[in-house]
């Protein structure tokens, strides 16, 4: 690609979106490259259109000149790269303004959405009229994006909380700009488009997740029906031990659907980062709390080594015989409080009667999280949800606004292997996990949930100070070494940031099958790599 070739696209796209869509400023390009990560990757542009007939005529222009184009939803992708692209030479096609709800079903349970629907829209829109249903949200912030989160196959709450199982009938721009509808979208006559997944043929829909095969501009995504009933249960665990037992417990329960919603299990210092930023008026610096100080703030805010949450759904008599099994198999092993409605609203009664009342400052704490996790429950989006990536932070947090951790100039990496939910290869990757943190010199603040029965998703956050560049550098080596470890040992992380893209493949003949077919795949739909050129391929460049 030469300048001629992309100032050429930029005057096409200018004739088409309005120079008030068409963006080449230094200044909004240099904000759209910040990331939580250590590195920084500049665009070329950006582009922001308004409809679906836009983008096709976008992705036009950008084949005609060969020019990569880097689509986003609301670019709020934190921990993995937020806005910014994969690599530099890119054009960021910003899908914000693509925000329409083009429906919602009452009586089938679904909603249509565009790129630009945030999942605090969706809820609005079900609470101003009244409808029934409960989305499922992640605990990404209420200004996050619905179809974003689907895309990365990310995963919530509720029993609906694998975002990819529960979405269907996709809408995608090709890179010749071509319209294809997955499922059974592409027959006009369809009347089940959203209501059934696989559809005849061979299923297309995973392959526009993780990919850059197309750009996703609508989704179906399936709601939950309010439940007659509805309580959550809290467990707090002494040691790592204890963690282990109800680990096991745990997973006959939600192979049983005892417990049908995502149980979420946070160590003290995950728990910690939700109420507090890093405690620098008692720590010159540093990435790491001495373990007097760490218990201490575990004592003040009421926590236990680990402390689990999930909920209970359906009508009462069903919801209170799960809450018993729950009690009778975890209370051997741990402590476990249950919530419903009519306690919450109790407690948090009380609290504010003895609102100045310093003896109860622990308990204070406890309920602020209770009331987070409560709301998650229920499909709730809060900004309240996103406090523990200010950890590391040493700006001024202000609660009233929405958080943006790029405003705060939060230094953060996500990493995510998925475990197999049994005590022994828990007990296996926790070791490695941590170890690797203690040598690099970070604190270890892992969340491992329970994404399906059989298995736990266990998000690692490696928190840094960006400001302190050899600081930035020994969090990305701690990553480096940390990715490589889970990788080896068989544990895979479900998604990956923009600076992994590469340390996807290895030398083993079935992983060279696998990702030289992706290419293939690539370069069938996409032969001159307009979209995403690096994203989900590791082998582009070879």
């Amino acid at each position: 690609m030469s300048m001629s070739q992309l100032e050429a696209a930029l005057n096409e796209w200018t004739c088409l979106l309005g120079k008030e869509n068409v963006f080449c400023d230094s200044e909004l390009i240099k904000k759209y490259a910040r990331t939580t990560l250590a590195c920084e990757i500049s665009s070329l542009a950006i582009l922001s259109p308004k409809s679906l007939s836009e983008v096709q005529e976008i992705v036009i222009i950008a084949s005609r000149h060969k020019i990569p184009l880097y689509p986003i939803s609301l670019g709020k992708n934190w921990g993995y790269g937020d806005k910014a692209p994969v690599s530099s030479g890119q054009v960021i096609l910003d899908l914000s303004q693509l925000n329409k709800i083009h429906k919602v079903d009452k009586e089938l349970a679904y909603a249509v959405v565009e790129p630009g629907v945030s999942q605090m829209q969706l809820y609005q829109y079900l609470l101003n009229n009244k409808i029934p249903l409960w989305m499922d949200v992640s605990g990404a912030g209420p200004d996050t994006s619905i179809l974003g989160n689907v895309m990365e196959r990310g995963f919530g709450h509720t029993p609906y909380g694998d975002h990819f199982l529960y979405s269907c009938g996709y809408e995608v721009v090709l890179a010749d700009g071509s319209i294809l509808k997955t499922g059974f979208g592409h027959y006009p006559s369809s009347k089940v488009s959203e209501v059934f997944k696989s559809a005849i043929g061979p299923s297309l829909d995973g392959l526009f997740t993780q990919s850059n095969f197309g750009i996703v501009t609508k989704i179906v995504v399936w709601l939950f029906p309010k439940p007659d009933y509805f309580k959550c249960f809290a467990i707090q665990i002494e040691d790592e031990n204890k963690l282990l037992q109800v680990i096991d417990e745990m997973r006959q329960l939600r192979l049983n659907n005892v417990v049908q919603s995502h149980v979420h299990f946070g160590n003290d210092l995950r728990l910690l980062s939700s109420r507090m930023t890093f405690p620098y008026h008692l720590m010159a610096n540093g990435n790491c709390l001495p373990n007097d100080l760490r218990l201490k703030l575990r004592n003040e805010n009421g926590l236990s080594a680990w402390n689990a949450i999930g909920a209970l759904y359906g009508n009462k008599a069903a919801v209170n015989a799960n809450c018993k099994e729950v009690i009778r198999r975890i209370s051997k092993f741990a402590k476990v409080r249950v919530f419903d409605d009519k306690r919450v609203a109790l407690l948090n009664k009380l609290i504010s009667i003895f609102d100045k009342t310093s003896f109860l400052s622990a308990y204070r704490a406890k309920l602020a999280s209770l009331n987070i996790a409560y709301g998650l429950l229920q499909g709730i989006p809060l900004h309240q949800s996103l406090t523990g990536s200010l950890w590391q932070t040493k700006h001024q947090v202000n609660h009233n606004k929405s958080i943006d951790p790029l405003d705060y100039q939060a230094g953060f990496m996500w990493i995510s292997p998925i475990i197999p939910m049994t005590s022994e290869h828990v007990n296996n990757a926790l070791n490695i996990i941590q170890s690797i943190f203690q040598e690099c010199g970070f604190d270890p603040f892992i969340t491992m949930t329970s994404v399906t029965p059989r298995a736990l998703c266990a998000v690692c956050t490696i928190y840094f100070d960006k400001a302190n560049e050899s600081e930035s550098r020994r969090a990305s080596d701690c990553y480096d070494k940390l990715f490589a470890a889970v990788m080896n040992e068989g544990y895979i992380p479900y998604r990956v940031g923009i600076q992994s893209m590469k340390k996807l493949k290895n030398d083993s003949p079935s992983s060279l099958t696998y990702w030289d077919t992706v290419h293939k795949l690539k370069e069938a739909i996409d032969p001159f790599g307009i979209i995403s050129p690096q994203r989900y391929d590791p082998t582009t460049g070879d």
